[in-house]
């Protein structure tokens, strides 16, 4: 009768050391890839945060012409109701 805990005769056993290494290699390519992967996302949060603040700047500045403009329109046909009635048509 064999010991269940011991080696069975001639039966090559697992090499534990290597499976472990093979492991521990496989969770630091995964490390890596995740690594990349969380640059890559940084770096696209970065152009989009640049974008959205390109935006609103552009949006401020429109919207500040928009409302020179009015100003000159309304200076050009005078009072409110003139300008009013042109606007709408």
């Amino acid at each position: 009768m064999t010991n269940s805990n011991g080696p069975n005769g001639n039966t090559p056993q697992p090499d534990r050391i290597g499976e472990l290494e093979g492991f521990v290699e496989a969770l630091d390519l995964s490390i890596e890839n995740l690594e990349g992967r969380a640059d890559s996302l940084e770096d696209r949060t970065n152009v989009l945060e640049n974008k959205s603040n390109i935006t609103e700047d552009r949006i401020a500045r429109l919207t500040e012409r928009v409302t020179e403009l009015e100003q000159q329109v309304k200076n050009i046909y005078g009072d409110e109701d003139d300008w009013q009635r042109m606007f709408n048509t």
